[in-house]
């Protein structure tokens, strides 16, 4: 499956970056929030997005937890 990056102009996806990983948004509403924020989108397209994800490199390394299942 094709993931998309959620953050406004960036064109990262993983059908044109096989390194790239795509990271969920949270669960908790407060964190999704931000996260929401800081991809700067308010049009209709991001809005029906049921899962959107941010793509790795908008994260610091240490941010970023890997675990026997990936990302």
């Amino acid at each position: 499956m094709v993931h998309y990056c959620a953050v406004k102009c960036c064109n990262n996806g993983t059908n044109n970056r096989k390194d790239l990983a795509c990271i969920s948004f949270p669960k908790n509403r407060l964190l999704r929030k931000r996260w929401s924020d800081f991809c700067c989108r308010s049009d209709k397209k991001f809005k029906d997005l049921n899962n959107p994800k941010i793509c790795s490199p908008h994260f610091m390394p240490k941010d970023i937890r890997t675990t026997l299942n990936g990302i």
